[in-house]
């Protein structure tokens, strides 16, 4: 037994003394290596056309506000099991906004020239961060501060406990495409816009596979027991103005939010792709897209769940579509009414805005829903909703994939083509499946769709859509001499009878005998969808 203990004892012993601390200079000229633990004791600067290599297992640790500018090349390449840490030796005073102490300075590439290949950041743990300057660009991006650099990718990282006095608690891109891809976003804030992230200027950036997580921005006042978060988009910010808005194409897609505190996302800019994400308690406004007579951004297929509101669940501006999205229990103050959408009509007249609000599933009607195709009143049927607008610990745990005989399957939008749609759902499953796209975040893969033709083909009106017990079917086709039936969402014929006669203009049916659930009107070769209550 002694002999093993002194084995493991001389083990840990060589271990430890193979690990070393470095101080890093302030100044890299030449390509550099860092491992083990790397103290920064002052700002370091990176020069052009030189690569610093961070080896997996390494720690960066700052003694004080210090930073790392880079006019080069960083790659910083962890592993899963052994991540790269940058962070800060003392995190005393880190929640004082009025003091620079307890965070350090971040990473910044400030016009690194585009000469110099990516640089890299998988898997990192970045915690810490703060940028409390009073000027706009010294207190933007906690961690990562980008102006006018596309060659930047972070990906499979943690980024957390971070702030900003301006944009970006965690990382502002100004000017700059980046690819953010399976980060996760913890308790950072900004005291004005993107708690977690900004997007300023012209930008292509693709945002996607990330988790938002208790985001901020900053809380000026108290409304009545609530407090409000006068900022804007605390876990995600973009905008563009004057030239750059007509090259802004980000795209945010499959991304998880929740327990963000303030506006949600927030976009004013042109042809953003908002698509495959979902939305669950968080509180104020899930959405606001204010782009005016410009934005023609897409916001499609997310499921908007839980959320607890000071106003409106989302504010629509002008010409951006919303399509394909699940809209429930949200929210609105402390009063238990449901907010859905408020569309912003400064610009242009309130018919064409609401007819870009289509094919969704919304919990109530009203105003909100007088576009085409949305779904109104009836329960989505996900496998596991939360039940509650309140802060939720164990978020993960709940699942909103669609049951089979939800009625949100095969309901979206009946033309895609033009919007660009990203080709995969969250689980990274086909987009479309079942020859139309579903309603929400996921698609389902279960169920076997038939293909449905447009009623107007053989001028057949169906309602009420969703029934309870009779079936309207409205018919204009006096030469229709097909025999009607009704299927299951299997394709199976029930027994229901449809007695028909021929120039007959209204049949009624009796469907009080079917279960609730997805079925079809079959007449020749024209199928289309109706929900039985």
């Amino acid at each position: 037994m002694k002999r093993n203990i002194t084995f493991l004892a001389l083990v840990l012993l060589a271990i430890f003394s193979k690990a070393q601390t470095t101080i890093a200079l302030d100044t890299i000229s030449v390509n550099t290596v860092w491992a083990d633990t790397v103290l920064l004791n002052n700002n370091v600067f990176i020069n052009n056309s030189i690569h610093l290599k961070i080896k997996p297992g390494s720690v960066v640790m700052a003694t004080g506000l210090y930073g790392i500018q880079c006019q080069g090349q960083i790659l910083a390449n962890g592993t899963e099991q052994d991540s790269i840490l940058f962070t800060i030796s003392d995190t005393t005073y880190f929640s004082y906004a009025d003091t620079a102490i307890g965070g350090w300075g971040g990473i910044s590439f400030d016009e690194t020239p585009s000469t110099n290949d990516s640089s890299i950041f998988n898997y990192c743990v970045f915690e810490f961060g703060k940028a409390n300057n009073t000027s706009a660009e010294l207190g933007s991006g906690g961690l990562l501060y980008v102006f006018e650099f596309s060659k930047l990718r972070v990906s499979n990282s943690s980024l957390k406990n971070s702030s900003a006095n301006y944009y970006g608690g965690a990382i502002c891109l100004g000017k700059s495409s980046a690819l953010i891809k399976n980060n996760t976003f913890y308790n950072n804030s900004a005291i004005y816009e993107g708690g977690a992230l900004a997007v300023i200027g012209k930008s292509t950036s693709l945002i996607i596979n990330n988790i938002f997580i208790a985001n901020q921005v900053s809380k000026a006042e108290i409304w009545g027991t609530d407090t409000i978060y006068q900022g804007t988009g605390s876990a995600i910010y973009i905008v563009s103005s004057g030239s750059d808005i007509l090259l802004n194409r980000v795209k945010v897609i499959s991304n998880q939010f929740y327990n963000n505190r303030g506006n949600t996302f927030y976009e004013s800019s042109i042809h953003t792709l908002f698509m495959n994400n979902i939305m669950s308690n968080n509180y104020q406004e899930a959405i606001y897209s204010g782009g005016g007579p410009f934005t023609h951004s897409v916001y499609t297929n997310n499921t908007i769940v839980n959320n607890k509101n000071i106003g409106t669940t989302i504010e629509m501006m002008d010409n951006a579509l919303f399509c394909n999205n699940l809209i429930i229990s949200n929210l609105n103050g402390e009063e238990d009414t449901w907010a859905i959408i408020n569309v912003e009509t400064g610009w242009s007249n309130i018919a064409a805005n609401y007819n870009n609000i289509k094919f969704n599933y919304i919990q109530n009607g009203g105003f909100d829903t007088l576009g085409e195709g949305n779904i109104i009143g009836l329960t989505p049927q996900f496998i596991n909703p939360t039940t509650h607008n309140e802060y939720i610990n164990d978020w993960q745990d709940y699942d909103w994939h669609l049951q089979e005989t939800s009625p949100c399957i095969n309901m979206g939008i009946l033309d895609t083509v033009g919007l660009n749609l990203y080709e995969f759902d969250m689980d990274n499953n086909p987009r479309i499946f079942g020859n139309r796209i579903d309603i929400g975040a996921y698609e389902n893969q279960t169920v076997v769709s038939i293909k449905e033709k447009l009623t107007q083909e053989t001028n057949i009106s169906i309602y009420p859509n969703p029934a309870h017990n009779n079936l309207q079917l409205v018919i204009n086709n006096e030469q229709l001499s097909e025999n009607i039936k009704i299927l299951d969402i299997t394709g199976k014929e029930t027994n229901i009878v449809c007695n028909y006669k021929q120039n007959q203009e209204l049949i009624s049916i009796d469907i009080s005998t079917l279960k609730a659930g997805i079925y079809f009107v079959k007449i020749g070769e024209t199928v289309s969808k109706f929900i039985k209550e």
